[in-house]
């Protein structure tokens, strides 16, 4: 009995100072990733059967004034991201650079930067906003419209790009409405193509049986161009879904399948003599791809191919100088190290 009471006569002293003591939160928190990519695609400037044909048979060398039509993309990406705390909640600021290198078109070469912000609102949900911006974007040679005696002009253009969006887990399932607005600004020449879009999607993931994920991405996009003549106003639906799969004989190795859909209709008012690239246009663009990833220690190994193609209707499509379906195809071999707590507490 005296031994047993020497010991609660130790412990309650040390408990009152527990008590006492301040809450220990964790440290903020750096990690970040390092993407390497090679990409091959077979028709990087989305030519059409017929513009392949002219461009090998050296027809029209003005409007292609390119080294090739398929090309080596040698990409390079990487993020940084804050984790910290706030009371019981958290928040991560994140910010991403990627940059593509053409090797046979340089001029194709271009780069992108996101910063991004998310915070923990309750138990399961966050919000978040982000800002996109690339400098600039190489679709491929026109005609100016308001300079044609200039001749064939590459058409380029900046983009911004701000999204909000809220995420609310529910159990082994998510859903991500957002709103993001666009903003495309050409260059001189292509001041017409200037646009604005308002994008309202969801997104919500389910993890159906352990291993298996299943995703769902749709969202409408308005985009209002400056025009008038050519005007690309359009209003679309797009739609996108996903399967990721983590055999259990591999933990190491994931596989996710992918297949997307855009419906555009062109909204313009125009009439076919004045406008006939997009008086009464419909487009459907569809995309398939296919990711074997595998990790090693901190890195990820991954293979994927992908297919694009477009189909265009349009009562005035032999008026159209540039017949706009294509169909490209990209093979891809890539490496992401990530490692773990980058300057943790620092």
């Amino acid at each position: 009995m005296r031994s047993t009471s020497r010991a609660l006569a130790l412990l309650l002293p040390v408990s009152l100072l527990l008590a006492q003591a301040p809450v220990v939160r964790p440290l903020p928190r750096f990690d970040g990733y390092f993407r390497a990519e090679l990409d091959y695609d077979d028709n990087v400037f989305r030519y059409s059967t017929e513009d392949l044909d002219a461009f090998r048979m050296s027809e029209e060398p003005e409007r292609f004034p390119i080294r090739s039509a398929d090309d080596l993309d040698v990409a390079a990406s990487g993020g940084l991201k804050f984790r910290y705390h706030r009371g019981r909640r958290w928040g991560n600021l994140r910010l991403r650079v990627k940059l593509h290198g053409f090797a046979s078109n340089w001029q194709k070469s271009y780069g992108w930067t996101r910063l991004e912000v998310y915070q923990s609102v309750w138990r399961g949900g966050r919000v978040s906003a982000g800002l996109l911006w690339m400098p600039s974007y190489l679709i491929r040679h026109y005609r100016s419209h308001t300079l044609p005696e200039q001749g064939f002009q590459g058409c380029r253009f900046s983009e911004y790009l701000v999204t909000v969006s809220f995420r609310q887990r529910l159990g082994r399932a998510f859903v991500e409405p957002r709103y993001r607005y666009e903003i495309d600004d050409y260059l001189v020449a292509f001041d017409y193509y200037d646009t604005r879009a308002h994008r309202v999607g969801v997104e919500a993931g389910l993890e159906v049986v352990r291993g298996l994920d299943a995703k769902l991405d749709y969202e409408y996009k308005v985009a209002t161009a400056a025009g008038p003549v050519p005007d690309i106003s359009y209003g679309q639906h797009e739609g996108r879904v996903e399967v990721t799969t983590r055999p259990r004989p591999f933990p190491s190795l994931q596989v996710t399948a992918g297949f997307g859909v855009e419906l555009r209709d062109y909204t313009t008012e125009n009439s076919a003599d004045l406008d006939p690239a997009h008086a009464e246009r419909e487009d459907i663009i569809e995309n398939f791809s296919l990711e074997l990833s595998y990790r090693v220690g901190t890195a990820r190994l991954l293979a994927r191919y992908e297919r694009e193609w477009r189909e265009t209707e349009s009562p005035y499509s032999e008026r159209i100088e540039d017949i706009k379906q294509y169909t490209s195809n990209r093979f891809r071999l890539g490496a992401v190290v990530s490692p773990a707590g980058l300057f943790a507490g620092r």
